[in-house]
């Protein structure tokens, strides 16, 4: 596929184009042209929903048009909220004398990770849930609303690699070695199952049946470590914060809700940047990234405590 833009200056809009270079059926196009709008919108912000024109081309003929056809979606999200700056990463290396960097990250998400990320939309469904979270949170003008969608995010994102991948998550890696244990455990439990009602006994069933999974801020944390993104201090105090969010709870007293702004505001922005940096390095991505909890703190003339761009 090609992807470009294109301006009509008679009538003053412009175009996402989205061109198959190969022939194909318009259900497999359609599908594969969602997962790379969706794509582009989780890079830099801004789906582009609104009106579709779908034109299929039959370049045997003098008419190329074949068949078109008109679709009319909700409203395009327009954030601009995007991951990468390129021009500003080469200034930043620049000033600060480290511009060998590009030779070894690069200064620009490659045609092969994008293409990467479009298959993972493509074929994982809760992958795509997860752009399309992150996409509405990046709009919702609501910050303590806007924290809890990437809350949800990010239990989605983490939930989805340790189902993948549970041995290298779970406690005890020898599965063998678990059901060992357990039935001991249940042989044990047994014994005194006359001394306990059937409701306790099914709760101790369920602990014994979970005991080599994870507790919830071990299962949320291990994904980083798995994928070499370190978290500050400041990052992990905020997932301790995530069952609030998803429920709807601000970590503050709600007497103070109404002058804590900037601090919901950097909370939601260092969950994005959680959840985007999780999220690339999950399809293989490696470069920079905007840090904009950083940026936020110099606009709101709060003290830096972190580098302009995150390198992952």
């Amino acid at each position: 596929y090609h992807i470009y833009k294109y301006k009509n200056d008679d009538a003053k809009k412009m175009f996402l184009i989205v061109e198959s270079l190969q022939s194909g059926s318009i259900a497999t196009f359609k599908l594969d042209s969602d997962a790379i709008l969706i794509a582009f919108g989780f890079v830099t912000g801004n789906l582009f929903l609104g009106e579709y024109y779908y034109q299929t081309l039959n370049n045997q003929s003098e008419d190329w048009v074949k068949h078109i056809f008109y679709q009319r979606n909700e409203d395009s999200v327009i954030t601009d909220a995007s991951l990468f700056d390129p021009l500003m990463f080469r200034d930043y290396l620049k000033a600060i004398q480290k511009e060998d960097m590009i030779n070894k990250v690069g200064d620009r998400m490659s045609i092969d990770s994008f293409s990467k990320l479009c298959s993972k939309i493509r074929e994982n469904e809760t992958y795509s849930r997860c752009c399309k979270l992150i996409i509405e949170g990046n709009q919702t003008k609501h910050l303590l609303l806007r924290a809890g969608i990437y809350s949800i995010a990010i239990e989605t994102l983490t939930t989805l690699i340790y189902n993948e991948s549970p041995e290298k998550i779970n406690p005890i890696s020898d599965s063998k070695l678990v059901r060992l244990i357990q039935d001991k455990m249940k042989k044990v439990v047994k014994e005194y199952d006359e001394h306990v009602t059937p409701y306790g006994l099914g709760i101790l069933e369920s602990k014994i049946n979970d005991l080599n999974r994870p507790t919830n801020s071990k299962k949320l944390s291990m994904p980083f470590e798995m994928y070499g993104i370190k978290l500050t201090e400041d990052d992990q105090k905020i997932l301790g914060h995530r069952n609030k969010f998803l429920h709807g709870v601000s970590p503050f007293e709600e007497s103070e809700l109404k002058d804590k702004e900037k601090e919901l505001a950097y909370i939601a922005s260092r969950l994005r940047l959680m959840l985007c940096s999780l999220m690339l390095k999950y399809v293989g991505y490696t470069g920079h990234l905007v840090n904009h909890p950083a940026w936020l703190q110099m606009y709101l003339g709060e003290k830096i405590t972190d580098d302009p761009f995150k390198i992952i």
